[in-house]
């Protein structure tokens, strides 16, 4: 038989991650790293693994 702390693991990680998330302004990080905005503070420069998936349009000049 499982404990209850056991039990609710599964539901409580997810949970965690999420709250975890948006205590570190996960969503507007997202939406800067889509448009191109220089989140990359060590070289100053937008983040290169996204704009290199948009070759149609690339986001970087």
């Amino acid at each position: 038989m499982q404990e209850q702390s056991e039990a609710s693991a599964p539901l409580h990680r997810p949970v965690c991650l999420l709250l975890q998330a948006h205590r570190a302004h996960m969503a507007g990080w997202r939406e800067r790293m889509f448009s191109g905005d220089r989140i990359n503070h060590m070289e100053n420069r937008a983040v290169l693994h996204v704009a290199l998936r948009n070759r149609g349009n690339p986001i970087w000049s």
